[in-house]
C-alpha cells in the first residue's frame, strides 16, 4: 500500500487534515521531523478530528531515519518543480509520496518526481489540498475504498466505535 511522508511540516491544521485523509483511503503516515508544531497541538488535533486513533502514523526523527527504514520502497517526490505531472507518471502500490514543508517544498528532488498543473498565475497549492489531489488519484488505482457505499440521504454519521465525537472530546 503506498504512503504518504511529510518532510518537516510547519502548519499543524494540514497535518491534521492530512492525518484525517489517510484515514480515509487507509493508508500509512510519516512525519519527518524537525516538525514545525507539537504533536500536542489543539490545532492539529482538532483539523484530524476524532480520527486520531486510527491514523497510523509513524515520527521519523531525522532524514537519514526515514530513509532508511524506506530503503525498499520508492520515494516519489511531490513538488512544483518535479519532472513529469502526477496523472502520467507509472505509480506502484508500494510507493512513498513525499511532500515538502508548507515555506519551502523539498530541498532536493530525486529522480522520479511528479508536480501538480496548475493555472500559471498561481505558484503554489496548500499541502494538505496537493496531498489529497495527488494521494486520491494514486488510491483509486490501488485502494478498496472505493468500494465504499455511501449512507442513505437523510441519516447521520454515527462517530467511530468507541470515540468521544464532541468538542470535548477531541484529543
Amino acid at each position: 500500500m503506498p504512503a504518504i511522508a511529510l518532510l518537516h511540516p510547519e502548519i499543524p491544521q494540514n497535518a491534521g487534515n492530512i492525518a484525517r485523509f489517510s484515514v480515509a483511503i487507509g493508508w500509512n503516515l510519516y512525519f519527518i521531523e524537525p516538525l514545525g508544531f507539537s504533536l500536542e497541538d489543539r490545532a492539529l488535533k482538532r483539523a484530524g478530528l476524532d480520527y486520531w486513533p486510527q491514523v497510523r502514523l509513524r515520527i521519523f526523527r531525522s532524514e537519514e531515519e526515514f530513509l532508511t527504514a524506506t530503503n525498499a520502497r520508492r520515494l516519489v517526490f511531490v513538488d512544483p518543480l518535479g519532472r513529469a505531472p502526477f496523472f502520467s507518471f507509472d505509480w506502484s502500490p508500494n510507493d512513498v509520496l513525499l511532500f515538502g514543508r508548507e515555506s519551502t517544498g523539498l530541498s532536493w528532488i530525486g529522480d522520479n518526481s511528479v508536480y501538480i498543473p496548475m493555472a500559471a498565475d498561481c505558484r503554489s497549492i496548500n499541502l494538505s489540498n496537493a496531498v489529497a489531489i495527488v494521494a486520491y488519484h494514486v488510491a483509486q488505482r490501488f485502494s478498496d475504498f472505493v468500494r465504499w457505499i455511501p449512507p442513505k440521504k437523510g441519516s447521520i454519521y454515527p462517530p467511530a466505535p468507541g470515540l468521544d465525537a464532541s468538542p470535548s472530546g477531541i484529543r
